[in-house]
């Protein structure tokens, strides 16, 4: 797997999940949800009796993400390795930045927000 893009995540890295993000269209739907890779178990026992957590992660290209909402195996292929600082952003800070400009205009349009408007948010 080690060919593989995001197989150099390391466990304590915080990433987006690309099939997890909102839409472009409905940016409002969800948060954009923020992810730690952890260690994969290696106890059989402790997974399903016949392999560990980490030989299926292996096998699947997957890995173990954390996230609010609990624990996820993800393809690592879909991962994207995101900063601190990035993970600390306001909402709409994030939607332009991880969706775009377009998902923004949609977020304003649906909540009345004109850039500009006396009730606007400051912008970046």
């Amino acid at each position: 797997m080690a060919d593989q893009p995001g197989a150099e995540l390391a466990p304590g890295t915080l990433v987006l999940c690309q099939y997890r993000l909102p839409s472009v269209v409905q940016p409002w739907l969800h948060d954009i949800h923020i992810g730690v890779i952890e260690e994969a178990g290696t106890d059989p026992a402790a997974w399903n009796g016949t392999n560990s957590e980490q030989e299926y992660c292996t096998t699947t290209g997957s890995a173990r993400v954390r996230y609010p909402f609990g624990v996820q195996h993800d393809s690592i292929r879909s991962l994207i390795p995101i900063t601190p600082e990035q993970a600390a952003l306001p909402g709409r800070e994030k939607i332009a930045l991880f969706l775009g400009e377009q998902a923004l205009k949609n977020y304003d349009r649906a909540f009345g927000l004109v850039k500009g408007a006396p009730d606007a948010p400051p912008t970046a």
